[in-house]
């Protein structure tokens, strides 16, 4: 099975990005074919990927801020999501911001025919984490 799989910001091995690896590398391992299609990617991830995953790069816009790399990920979904070929039988999303990549595909260019699979870790930390706390200020609340 030629699998697809989107997720945006390969930024390292930890957290999320190491269930990508560990599930791309079992897919692999399989006999899948696997193609990640990324907007960030550091190369030190590429250590724990199996040989035969292909990883597509959409170019990146970087502010080396958290909270707003991440929101501009999401409006670079349409982007990436115009890389994915037709040739996939399977393309999962893995995150929040690829909900809109797999929209795009959906709604826009109509891929009707391949399953859309949607999978999230966690909501946005932009969404909840607007307030920086520090010290014992919390505390004194």
């Amino acid at each position: 099975m030629k699998i697809a799989i989107i997720f945006p910001r390969l930024s390292g091995p930890y957290g999320g990005e190491k269930i990508l690896i560990e599930t791309s590398n079992e897919l692999a391992r399989r006999g899948h074919k696997i193609t990640l299609y990324v907007y960030e990617y550091n190369k030190i991830c590429g250590d724990y990927l199996d040989a035969n995953i292909r990883v597509v790069k959409c170019r990146a816009f970087k502010f080396r801020r958290h909270n707003l790399d991440t929101f501009l990920a999401y409006l670079a979904m349409p982007y990436l999501a115009q890389k994915i070929g037709r040739d996939h039988d399977l393309i999962l999303g893995m995150t929040w911001q690829s909900a809109l990549a797999l929209w795009w595909l959906c709604k826009i260019r109509r891929f009707r025919l391949i399953p859309l699979v949607y999978h999230c870790f966690e909501p946005p930390r932009f969404l909840y984490d607007l307030q920086t706390v520090t010290g014992n200020s919390a505390l004194a609340r």
